[in-house]
């Protein structure tokens, strides 16, 4: 797993695919000990792991013990692939689910020795960058509700239009 780790890291050579397999992999040896769901640990709610909670927490752990938490601070600092980023999160997740104390004591520490502040710098920007492509999202879901609602207005003004009797010459239209 050490090596595995290692691999990972953003100045390895591996393919990014490569990479991200390996983050999953890596994320998915914590996961597991959850024997009910394959779901990332981000989608589970407590009541889905906390019958597991002492086996995931002695895999966040080993995990911790084997740098896994440098690894994904160091990702989510360098790495310019989204997508490989997406897992790393994931992988954080995991580490920190049941808000382990020892997960949560290495990325303080990691934090902590970061001079120019990168990781959390690189979190803020990716939450901003989800923020903005939700904004978006949303903007374009309210014009086409907007619309939607406009041409419902108009049903409603012609159906009515269509039932009153002084309009008979829209009622010969039909």
């Amino acid at each position: 797993l050490k090596s595995l780790i290692k691999l990972t890291d953003v100045q390895s050579e591996i393919d990014k695919d490569l990479r991200k397999t390996a983050l999953k992999i890596l994320r998915k040896i914590i996961e597991m000990e959850n024997k009910e769901l394959t779901t990332p640990s981000a989608e589970w709610d407590t009541d889905d792991w906390i019958k597991y909670e002492f086996q995931i927490k002695e895999r966040q752990e080993m995990m911790c013990d084997l740098d896994m938490v440098k690894l994904v601070c160091n990702v989510i600092s360098n790495e310019t692939s989204i997508s490989i980023k997406e897992e790393c999160f994931l992988a954080g997740i995991a580490l920190l689910l049941g808000g382990n104390t020892k997960s949560q004591m290495s990325f303080y520490e990691f934090i902590q020795q970061d001079p120019e502040n990168l990781f959390v710098q690189k979190v803020k920007e990716n939450i901003n960058m989800c923020y903005d492509l939700i904004k978006k999202s949303e903007t374009k879901r309210n014009i086409l509700m907007q619309k939607h609602y406009s041409i419902n207005n108009k049903i409603e003004e012609m159906t009515e239009l269509i039932g009153n009797p002084e309009h008979q010459e829209i009622k010969k239209l039909e």
